[in-house]
Order: C-alpha cells, then sequence, then structure tokens
C-alpha cells in the first residue's frame, strides 16, 4: 500500500479512537468533516449516558436524530 484513500484514515482514526477510549480517563474528539466534531470520554462516576450538543455554538440538552445517528454507530463498539 502506497497511500492511504479518505476512506482508510477515517476507519483507521475510528479504531485509534476506540482503543484510546477504552483506556481509563483518556477523552477522544475526531473531526471527521467541517460539519461536526464528536468527542468521545469515558465516565467514571457511572455507567450512564451522557451528551452534549452543541448546536450553532449554544449548549443544549436535547436528544436528537443527529445525536442518535452517531451514538448507535459508536455505543455498540464500545460495550
Amino acid at each position: 500500500m502506497d497511500k492511504f484513500d479518505d476512506d482508510d484514515l477515517v476507519s483507521l482514526f475510528k479504531r485509534c479512537a476506540y482503543n484510546v477510549v477504552m483506556s481509563a480517563g483518556c477523552n477522544v474528539t475526531p473531526n471527521v468533516n467541517d460539519c461536526w466534531d464528536i468527542g468521545v470520554a469515558k465516565n467514571d462516576y457511572n455507567n450512564d449516558f451522557q451528551q452534549t450538543n452543541f448546536v450553532n455554538s449554544i449548549l443544549t440538552s436535547e436528544h436528537d436524530k443527529h445525536i442518535d445517528y452517531i451514538t448507535e454507530q459508536i455505543c455498540p463498539k464500545l460495550v
């Protein structure tokens, strides 16, 4: 393999993020595209899912479909 294409790099980064998140006390913030920033961190206080959502730089606690879109891809790999 002489070079990575974009899909290879994203897949590699996702795998590395998974490995890092599984280590205690680490935070991961992948930036896959210009539209979304996604961060994953281990919750040291309990095993509950928590999300923080910024829309147009405003913090909201609403759980919308875009949250489900991401969590449905990430959470099964973390369990």
